[in-house]
């Protein structure tokens, strides 16, 4: 499941970087240097959703991952590229934020027992339903999803965070 997303956020590189940056570029829009920083935004996530498939059975954690992920980029940026830019640099500290808490709610989806992700079920038993199964609305469901999953990364964040 985490190479996938390495994958997603890959392709998700490659097209912001021959599209998005480009335009940007040619037009001379001012982005607040996001087209400057496109590859370290979607690198950090896919390296360390790759490292974390590849190396969690060894017992890395997630914040060690991430923190190898952050010297490695900056490696990267001082000795491999011969640059240095504090904005590729702020890009890399703000994924690796950001994908702390990612890593933790996908971390706890794939170990649950239920691999069906029962808040995704369109299907639900209500009170009053003398137990029929009632398909709840498209908004009551999307509304359900939503509510799950920012209570979640909110809730891994925090934590995490604290503990940190």
């Amino acid at each position: 499941m985490y190479f996938y997303w390495a994958l997603i956020c890959f392709v998700l590189g490659l097209l912001l970087a021959f599209t998005y940056r480009p335009f940007i570029y040619s037009n001379h829009i001012n982005d607040w240097h996001l087209a400057d920083t496109i590859g370290n935004i979607v690198a950090v996530p896919a390296a360390a959703f790759s490292f974390y498939a590849t190396y969690k059975s060894i017992r890395y954690t997630k914040l060690t991952i991430l923190v190898l992920v952050f010297f490695a980029w900056c490696f990267y940026e001082v000795a491999i590229s011969q640059t240095f830019d504090w904005w590729d640099i702020l890009a890399t500290m703000i994924m690796c934020f950001v994908t702390y808490p990612i890593l933790q709610v996908l971390e706890t989806e794939s170990s649950s027992k239920n691999v069906s992700m029962h808040y995704l079920n369109p299907i639900d038993v209500r009170a009053g339903s003398r137990g029929k199964l009632v398909s709840p609305s498209r908004g009551e469901a999307i509304n359900r999803i939503y509510s799950n999953l920012s209570a979640r990364l909110f809730k891994a964040y925090a934590v995490d965070l604290l503990l940190w």
